[in-house]
């Protein structure tokens, strides 16, 4: 196995990061890795918002503090906001005296090609050494990070990756069985009884984790909640993403 291969393996989210600064030589190379990442068209439709000091931080975390579960993540000491930047694209556009059109097909790839690039950089910073947490209720925050980050309209915040040197070492989370989601020519259902394995491994992880409390069961009820406990809050987010350009 190659190192590229044997890096993913390996990797976890890690949420207790140590205070071990990050140089900013070191940021700057993730960066530029996390640029490599394919793009649709090369329109490259994101920007890395890095998020220092104490008084913005502070803002930052009170703005997603109602959507996670712990902030122990806030002592990593490099924080990147990863935004979906429709703003430069029509921009650029313009510029070559063009008219910009909004397409369904330009909407999705943004997405696609800032999560790609977000995945770069997070493979980049565990190759070196350090470890990241992918923080998605930046999302859910989309409205109050985007005053806090003095976002443009068309500038979406789509999530946050937290890097720094660990702190703790979680065991490696189970994933479905490659066979189970592993298909050739056409899909294939899942059993019940490959239902029934999947949950009992999870048990078996919590368990031993020892971060969440309950059962697998447990955890899934408190995800179902929360589109009931955030209807409003979609709402908001809606309107957002339809002035951003971003509505479906």
């Amino acid at each position: 196995m190659n190192t590229v291969i044997s890096t993913i393996h390996r990797r976890r989210s890690i949420r207790k990061f140590k205070k071990t600064p990050v140089g900013t030589n070191l940021v700057r190379e993730l960066l530029v890795a996390a640029q490599r990442a394919p793009s649709g068209c090369n329109f490259q439709p994101y920007c890395f918002i890095e998020v220092k000091g104490k008084a913005k931080r502070t803002q930052l975390l009170k703005a997603i503090g109602s959507f996670v579960w712990s902030a122990s993540f806030a002592s990593a000491p490099i924080w990147i906001v990863v935004c979906v930047d429709l703003y430069r694209l029509r921009r650029l556009i313009e510029s070559q005296g063009l008219r910009y059109r909004s397409y369904l097909g330009y909407k999705v790839r943004s997405i696609v090609d800032a999560s790609m690039a977000t995945e770069n950089l997070v493979i980049a910073a565990e190759s070196v050494g350090l470890s990241t947490l992918i923080v998605g209720m930046v999302f859910e925050s989309m409205v109050d990070v985007s005053r806090i980050l003095s976002l443009p309209q068309e500038v979406t915040p789509l999530l946050m990756v937290c890097i720094g040197y660990p702190d703790e070492n979680p065991p490696l989370r189970p994933r479905w069985p490659l066979k189970k989601i592993r298909f050739t020519n056409e899909y294939r259902r899942i059993t019940n009884k490959d239902l029934v394995e999947y949950v009992k491994s999870m048990n078996r992880f919590q368990k031993t984790e020892g971060r969440i409390a309950g059962g697998y069961k447990d955890r899934l009820e408190r995800l179902m909640h929360t589109p009931i406990k955030n209807r409003r809050n979609e709402t908001r987010i809606r309107r957002m993403l339809h002035r951003n350009g971003l509505s479906l």
